[in-house]
């Protein structure tokens, strides 16, 4: 429910699924790149209990950060 609300915000984020080794485990697939499409965000795998996949969001959310426009307020 978190992830519709941000997309209902319409700002730039990125989406993390965490436990990915637990949903291979129970033999899950897990198409990022069709969930990325179909929300028009970035996906990054997780497993934070042993900080995999921490470097490609911090990345990833410093990518996306970058292409977003600032607004002088001016």
């Amino acid at each position: 429910y978190l992830a519709v609300h941000v997309l209902e915000l319409e700002v730039p984020a990125v989406l993390a699924l965490n436990m990915m080794d637990v949903a291979e485990a129970r033999g899950h697939i897990i198409d990022l790149d069709k969930i990325s499409q179909a929300l028009h965000l970035p996906v990054v795998q997780t497993v934070a209990r042993r900080a995999k996949g921490l470097e490609a969001l911090v990345e990833t959310v410093q990518q996306v950060a970058e292409d977003f426009p600032t607004y002088d307020h001016a």
